[in-house]
């Protein structure tokens, strides 16, 4: 769902993970777990102030200050100007908050991506990650639900042995602009 204001424009996004509150928050926070469904390289100062660092490889860089750490509850991510990004507008930055909802043998985590300006060079930055975000968070959902090839590789027995099931979706696939 997108809202515009103003001066900035805010995307949001629910879903539920059949899987308790702690593999999520660590899916959000490890960095291992993050390269397995969302980025190629992550860095992170698990604290609040820390840092919060991730590379997409060629598709570019960005780097956060942790501004809230609640373990299981909540994370909130101030992003730096990006680099080879339009001017953001004095005082203005970029945030990403995820709020984790512990509902037992499942969590509702909600993304809320906010302070994207509104003038049109951000145009693209915006509509790439409201589209990417939603992908993003399914890639999520998959791999703490289902598991990848990671955690369930398949048998060296050739292409015409292999499962003929429908691919899951892998990082990589759609995202930012």
């Amino acid at each position: 769902m997108a809202e515009r204001s103003s001066a900035t424009r805010t995307h949001e996004h629910t879903i539920e993970i059949r899987t308790p509150v702690r593999f999520v928050w660590r899916a959000l926070t490890d960095p291992k777990m993050l390269t397995r469904w969302f980025v190629e390289e992550a860095e992170i100062e698990p604290r609040k102030d820390g840092r919060f660092r991730v590379s997409w490889g060629a598709e570019g860089d960005g780097e956060a200050r942790i501004d809230a750490w609640e373990p299981y509850k909540r994370l909130r991510l101030v992003y730096l100007p990006f680099e080879g990004s339009p001017p953001m507008p004095e005082g203005g930055a970029v945030v990403e908050e995820f709020t984790l909802e512990d509902r037992g043998d499942s969590t509702v985590l909600r993304l809320v991506n906010s302070g994207i300006p509104t003038s049109p060079e951000w145009d693209g930055f915006f509509k790439g990650t409201d589209v990417g975000w939603g992908d993003y968070l399914e890639y999520l959902r998959d791999l703490l639900e289902v598991g990848d090839d990671e955690e369930f590789p398949e048998p060296d027995a050739g292409p015409e042995f292999r499962s003929a099931g429908t691919p899951r979706k892998r990082k990589g696939e759609g995202g930012r602009e």
